[in-house]
């Protein structure tokens, strides 16, 4: 419980592992692909002494001209643990589809996602209710300051 009750980041998380796991929802949409295709170019890039493989169901064809798409894998290695999973645009462990085997065998979990749903079902979670935090802000910023304000780039800052 400790480990959910502080803000991580990125190379915080990652000091000492040696293989990592990424993956998203089923039916990967935009947000999934885009998030997870980012995180994994990012982590070959500034990471690559670290082991990482991206686990997704089938890329639809119209995010393909993502670098590296081709490189998303779609079936689970034989007796793989990873030091860490990092599931991204997931609510729940049942989203992660055929990935959840390898999310609940990993030593260590981490969850980033922005839905309101999410269960806080990784040992790190990161990004829960962000959607309710901006929209509570801009009711609030409306309720406090919409009366007020006449003037439209007034009433857009409230």
């Amino acid at each position: 419980m400790e480990l959910m009750s502080r803000m991580f980041n990125l190379k915080e998380l990652l000091e000492g592992k040696q293989s990592v796991a990424l993956g998203g929802h089923v039916r990967p949409d935009g947000d999934c692909v885009g998030s997870t295709m980012g995180l994994y170019l990012y982590l070959k890039e500034n990471f690559p002494q670290i082991e990482t493989d991206l686990y997704l169901e089938s890329v639809p064809e119209a995010y393909s001209m993502i670098r590296h798409t081709d490189e998303v894998k779609s079936e689970l290695p034989e007796g793989k643990i990873y030091d860490l999973f990092i599931c991204m645009d997931c609510g729940d462990l049942q989203r992660l589809g055929f990935s959840q085997k390898l999310f609940i065998e990993s030593k260590q979990t981490a969850c980033i996602d922005h839905h309101v749903s999410n269960q806080g079902f990784a040992d790190i979670n990161m990004g829960r209710g962000a959607i309710v935090i901006g929209l509570a802000a801009v009711i609030i910023g409306e309720a406090i300051f919409g009366r007020i304000f006449r003037n439209f780039a007034l009433t857009l800052l409230s």
